[in-house]
């Protein structure tokens, strides 16, 4: 149900913090974490091709925990077969599902006459409009967009945000995500996965402004709470 830009955020970070997961023994929960991450893997993609940035870093994960999460690579293959068998056969019947699919998954069956390769080309001159004065690159010119319209009329979330707040502003906005990712316990979440999410925020901001500050927070806040309780019990 997110819109268009947020969905990309939300499904990237979900799909890298599901990735982190271990089997475990008698775990439950386990094979529904597997069926989520296939329906947001697929459905992400379809919202916003971005998704598959997310798809990708996970499968980083994957490998990493290779022989634990053995059984969720067999199940995404084995969607991924099977959505390349049913994918022509609903798009025959259903003119609103081959709308669907042909945004999302086109540029891999025709690339040069897909809509992402015209998005590629828009995102190019994007990258052309940059600040042309000293003042706006250090503080910016606090105007982030007017009414529909992005200030300057650039996408690129590193130039939206130095426009706004400049460089400094910039710096602010990444060292906040950093620390409260990095704050939170090894326990949570391994220093490899926040590596990956990092690399995440840094390119969703090449097509838009994208945070994960708002996600971050409930692990980091939990993460801090455990350690405050875990002081308490030694005393």
């Amino acid at each position: 149900g997110a819109s268009y830009l947020c969905s990309r955020v939300i499904n990237t970070i979900t799909l890298l913090l599901i990735a982190k997961k271990k089997k475990k023994k008698n775990n439950k929960n386990f094979l529904i974490l597997i069926l989520c991450f296939i329906v947001i893997a697929f459905i992400g993609v379809l919202s916003s091709r971005t998704t598959i940035v997310g798809l990708i870093l996970s499968c980083f994960i994957f490998l990493i925990n290779l022989k634990s999460n053995i059984k969720l690579v067999y199940a995404f293959c084995a969607a991924f077969l099977s959505f390349i068998i049913v994918y022509p056969v609903l798009s025959v019947y259903n003119d609103r599902v081959a709308t669907i699919f042909d945004f999302g998954l086109s540029f891999i069956f025709d690339f040069s006459n897909s809509e992402a390769a015209s998005s590629v080309g828009v995102l190019q001159e994007y990258f052309k409009i940059i600040p042309d004065n000293f003042k706006t690159w250090l503080i910016g010119d606090a105007r982030f967009g007017d009414q529909m319209v992005y200030y300057k009329n650039t996408d690129v979330g590193f130039y939206r945000i130095i426009f706004c707040t400049g460089i400094m502003g910039l710096l602010a906005f990444f060292v906040l995500q950093f620390y409260v990712l990095f704050e939170i316990k090894n326990s949570y979440l391994k220093r490899t996965n926040k590596v990956l999410i990092f690399a995440a925020l840094v390119i969703l901001n090449f097509k838009g402004v994208a945070s994960f500050f708002v996600i971050l927070i409930l692990p980091y806040l939990l993460s801090v709470d455990d350690g405050c309780q875990e002081k308490d019990v030694i005393k």
